[in-house]
């Protein structure tokens, strides 16, 4: 019985947090676009921290807008 009801709690959840997450990213792609000034300055920061830590101008961007 605990091993089911451990089972269960994990597969709860990890539903739960799936659902969650999901949420999120859907606010946040809500605020991400090309017009957000904020978004923008984000954008450029991480670009140039990636390129001060060896990156070219094109994976910096690439990395950049993954970890946005």
């Amino acid at each position: 019985m605990r091993n089911i009801g451990g089972s269960f709690g994990i597969a709860t959840m990890t539903t739960f947090l799936a659902g969650r997450g999901r949420v999120h990213q859907n606010q946040m792609i809500g605020h991400l676009t090309p017009f957000n000034l904020t978004a923008g300055n984000m954008m450029y920061g991480m670009r140039a921290w990636f390129m001060t830590h060896g990156s070219n101008s094109v994976d910096a961007m690439k990395k950049s807008m993954g970890a946005m």
